[in-house]
């Protein structure tokens, strides 16, 4: 691969990134100068070590209305579960889990990692609220 041609490629890169963040709502680019600002959900996305597209996911899909159980499926949508591991056979263990879940899941992949995750941070609420309400008559 020549000079000109590896400079040409990652000009690419950085244009198509720029581009997606922009879109995203990450940054602004202003056209004028081609300076570059981070914007609120930048800012969010690096506190909170969240992807960018995470950010968006959350910025597109959330809205005053929002119930609890389109919050939890908007969350356990995030690319930060991508790669959480089903391990063989564990796919009975989610499946139980949603079984005994307050709300239920249109369709569940039980092998998908986000239903995985959407089933743990539903126990995980419930046994948050189980908590708070014993804490509560204590």
């Amino acid at each position: 691969m020549s000079h000109r041609h590896l400079s040409d490629h990652l000009s690419d890169l950085i244009e198509t990134t720029l581009s997606e963040l922009e879109t995203a709502k990450i940054i602004a680019i202003d056209e004028d100068t081609d300076e570059l600002e981070a914007l609120n959900s930048a800012m969010i996305s690096s506190y909170y070590y969240l992807s960018y597209n995470t950010v968006d996911l959350l910025q597109s899909s959330l809205t005053a209305k929002t119930k609890l159980k389109g919050l939890l499926e908007i969350i356990s949508a995030a690319s930060e579960f991508d790669d959480l591991p089903v391990r063989p056979g564990e796919e009975e263990s989610v499946e139980r889990l949603l079984r005994h879940a307050k709300l239920a899941i249109s369709s569940p992949v039980y092998t998908d990692p986000h239903t995985k995750a959407n089933a743990l941070i539903q126990v995980l609420h419930t046994h948050c609220l189980a908590c708070t309400v014993a804490l509560l008559h204590a």
